[in-house]
């Protein structure tokens, strides 16, 4: 493992020298600041994130940043700052791309939603909910798409690419003060710790990377909320996923008394897994299902446990997005 981990030096200076192209022809004044650029990463990995991180660079550069003029106006210093971070958090490596330009326009991406068919006229949708729409193929807030991009444009490949590396991505932004993405990575594509669960007779992997905490409910713990199955975690109300749905399998108990529930996700999409049993924690490789097999949805790979048991290791954003897409869905009808 340690021959296959790199610094992201090289990374952050391709992308460093890729904004200031950007920033001379599109005549803005930018600093480009780093941090962190001697966290490792694997190498694979690299090379993986390498176009997404561009796009999102591209994207400050363009539309994050805003002309001398504006930010003069705006009482801002006309010189806009653009920063590259990378930290070793346990298992994984966040990589934050943060510039201080006009932020997302909420109410503009809600109007848009509208405009599309993507939300009806009267929703009201939370901050975050309005971010997420970011992330729907095509959706742009841009009213001119330039050379260079256009914010939104290209935010679900992105999403895409990062999932198939059990990788998350998230997004803070405030109006005029700016935006940042965060993305969270395993530090490796080969070896992770994994949870593993029990849903009726089968076994499955959580990449323990994606797990935040577990905790066990009663059946008086689930409530309904716009027909969807909910439970109050704290501050927050926590939508669930039972897996055992979700897979088209049958429980050993119809009705079970007690239950666990696996909160995954990141800060802004976060949802409960129901399982039957928490088995521990092992750390796994995980294997290519194969051209035939690629396409079950919610499946990232498969591993062998130490008893020569074959389990499927699971897509936790795969997971969460089709229960969205399937919420929406039911909403709408």
């Amino acid at each position: 493992m340690e021959v296959r981990m790199v610094p992201l030096n090289n990374l952050f200076d391709r992308l460093t020298r890729m904004a200031r192209k950007l920033s001379r022809e599109s005549g803005k004044i930018i600093d480009i600041r780093i941090f962190g650029e001697e966290t490792e990463l694997d190498r694979l990995m690299i090379e993986e994130i390498a176009d997404p991180l561009m796009h999102i660079v591209r994207n400050s550069v363009d539309h994050g940043i805003e002309t001398q003029e504006e930010r003069i106006k705006s009482g801002k210093n006309e010189i806009g700052t653009i920063k590259l971070s990378a930290t070793q958090k346990g298992g994984h490596v966040v990589i934050e791309v943060e510039d201080d330009g006009g932020g997302i326009n909420i109410k503009r991406v809600k109007d848009i939603a509208v405009e599309k068919g993507l939300i009806a006229l009267n929703s009201s949708l939370t901050e975050k909910e309005a971010i997420d729409l970011l992330f729907t193929p095509g959706f742009s807030t841009s009213k001119v798409v330039t050379e260079v991009s256009g914010r939104g444009v290209g935010l679900d490949v992105v999403r895409k690419n990062l999932i198939k590396l059990n990788g998350t991505i998230d997004i803070e932004t405030k109006e005029k003060a700016g935006t940042r993405f965060i993305i969270t990575l395993p530090l490796t594509l080969m070896i992770l710790k994994a949870l593993i669960v029990q849903v009726a007779d089968d076994i499955f992997a959580l990449p323990i990377n994606s797990v935040s905490e577990s905790l066990m409910i009663t059946k008086r713990d689930i409530q309904t909320v716009e027909r969807r199955e909910v439970i109050q975690l704290r501050e927050r109300t926590l939508p669930i996923l039972r897996l055992e749905d979700a897979f088209d399998m049958k429980s050993k108990d119809v009705n079970p008394d007690s239950m666990y529930v696996v909160v995954v996700g990141s800060a802004n999409r976060k949802i409960g897994f129901v399982v039957d049993a928490l088995l521990g924690q092992q750390e796994i490789v995980i294997k290519s299902l194969g051209k035939i097999l690629s396409g079950i949805q919610g499946v990232a790979g498969a591993t062998e446990l130490g008893n020569r048991k074959t389990v499927l290791v699971l897509d936790v954003s795969a997971l969460i997005e089709e229960s969205v897409q399937d919420y929406k869905e039911e909403v709408k009808g």
